[in-house]
């Protein structure tokens, strides 16, 4: 038998080399050398740990306060998919900020996969954000510019088309100065999530001539402007003012939630859906619409507006382009209007509400467009005068909470004996998921309520230099739950009422 010989053939290995994330350290006692790494050595400002980090690493920040001017959160490397760049405080406390940055925040032009974590920023200063797949989680913004087009914290730009993907969950935004607490503006597939939001004055466009300006330079808590594929899910905007008053009068354009539409260039604004919200005793409109028949697939649902002072519940206003229905309105609870409970201020066009309590207003609809209605319930203005509606007081016949009816017959007022009104009991959306991803805009079956780190909203809301004394803040024992809850006079369900929860709570694996 002849043998065959063997060859042995040179085994050759390649080898990949990869860099592991890693963690780096800021305290207020560091030192800014070396690179940060060693929880023994830290670095002592956020601007040079941020220069020593590489993408996907995480940068963990200490208690205190950071207020130099190399402590800005701005220049953080991309980073990708399977590896977010993180931007954390270390310790993140459900009763305080313990992470105080009196610095700007920026996130610029095509940097991506960025997470900012329980961070509390600071000072009159915009803080904006124009890249995309960027998380914003567990923060707060307080303060913003006194004067100009500026407001608190925005997300695009007027220089780029690039600002998308990008979420607000769980945080807060409030202060002296800054048009709009929150501005989305020409900026695409954009969710701001379980955000609370005070408009707390302190700005106007010129404050060398007061007034000069009235009737023309809007203010709002939140205002989504040009912007597309937009999801506001279980916001609340409370406890508004404004320092644009003239002639004794706040600003026309003062609202909670802001709509504007301009042109339809760069982007047509369409698939703008507001759920689960609320405005709560804010000066101005509750929610305003510009030229709301341009608009595609626009919604309004299961929210609330209480006691809007001096102005409307709802306001759909500005030059109509086309006909048509341009928002739909559906389960609305708007309570103690002082003047219009619906205005369709359009020359044509439509507005549609349905299965909806509007009561104790002046004016039941002010409309030079249509407003099409059906299974509401009015009371105290003019009566409803739609397909299936009621006229009879909702307070006497099942409401007892702006977020959710409690026995018949409102509970099955609406359509097919559906609820009339607002139902806001569970979480709209996935946490920590963006626009487009699974269960972004489905209602969960994790409870609203008690709202999430309502402790250290509250400290931070009412530790603010101009509270005043004003609403929610002078309910001095009230958690943010037993306000909204309690605005009808009712006592907080016993399954509402706060309980401990985790110290330091672990978010969602990027």
């Amino acid at each position: 038998m002849k043998l065959r010989p063997i060859l042995f053939m040179p085994l050759i290995c390649a080898f990949s080399y990869v860099t592991q994330a890693a963690n780096l350290y800021v305290a207020v006692n560091g030192a800014d050398s070396g690179d940060c790494q060693n929880t023994q050595n830290r670095c002592r400002t956020v601007g040079y740990a941020i220069s020593r980090m590489s993408g996907g690493d995480t940068l963990l920040i200490g208690d205190g306060v950071y207020n130099s001017s190399n402590d800005a959160v701005s220049a953080i490397p991309s980073g990708s998919i399977g590896g977010y760049t993180t931007i954390r405080a270390e310790n993140i406390s459900k009763n305080e900020s313990k992470v105080t940055i009196n610095q700007t925040l920026k996130v610029e032009h095509k940097k991506q996969y960025i997470r900012i974590d329980g961070l509390k920023f600071t000072g009159n200063n915009e803080k904006s954000i124009e890249g995309h797949h960027i998380k914003i989680t567990r923060s707060s913004f307080e303060g913003g510019p006194v004067d100009r087009n500026t407001t608190n914290l925005v997300f695009g730009t007027n220089n780029h088309l690039d600002t998308h993907h990008i979420l607000l969950e769980d945080s807060a935004v409030y202060g002296l100065g800054g048009r709009y607490k929150v501005l989305v503006y020409q900026a695409r597939d954009i969710i701001i999530r379980r955000v609370v939001i005070r408009p707390d004055g302190g700005w106007q466009l010129n404050p060398s001539q007061p007034g000069a300006g009235y009737g023309s330079t809007p203010e709002a808590g939140i205002s989504i402007y040009n912007s597309p594929n937009i999801e506001l899910q279980n916001v609340i905007v409370l406890d508004g003012m404004t320092t644009a008053v003239y002639n004794g009068k706040p600003e026309s354009w003062t609202s909670a939630f802001y709509f504007p539409l301009s042109s339809d260039s760069p982007y047509p604004s369409e698939n703008v859906r507001t759920v689960g919200s609320i405005a709560l005793n804010n000066i101005g409109t509750s929610y305003m619409y510009e030229n709301s028949v341009r608009r595609k697939s626009t919604t309004l649902e299961n929210s609330v507006a209480w006691k809007p002072v001096g102005a409307s519940g709802f306001v759909a206003k500005g030059a109509a382009i086309s006909a048509g229905v341009g928002l739909v309105m559906n389960n609305l609870t708007l309570i103690n209007v002082y003047d219009t409970a619906i205005g369709n201020w359009h020359n044509g066009g439509d507005i549609q509400i349905k299965n909806s309590i509007l009561t104790n207003y002046n004016n039941h609809f002010d409309a030079a467009g249509a407003v099409i209605e059906s299974n509401n319930v009015c009371f105290g203005g003019t009566a409803c005068k739609g397909a299936n509606d009621k006229n009879y007081d909702p307070l006497q016949n099942g409401l007892s909470f702006l977020t959710r009816a409690d026995s018949a017959p409102i509970k099955s007022a609406g359509e097919n004996a559906s609820q009339a009104g607002a139902t806001i009991i569970n979480q709209i959306g996935k946490s920590d998921t963006f626009y487009g991803d699974k269960g972004f805009n489905l209602e969960q079956n994790t409870p609203l309520w008690p709202w999430a780190n309502e402790e250290r909203i509250k400290r931070d809301f009412c530790g603010a230099s101009n509270v005043k004394n004003r609403g929610f803040c002078a309910a001095r024992t009230a958690t943010l739950t037993e306000y909204v809850w309690g605005a009808l006079g009712g006592t907080t369900p016993t399954d509402l009422r706060p309980m401990g929860s985790p110290a330091n709570p672990k978010y969602m694996k990027n």
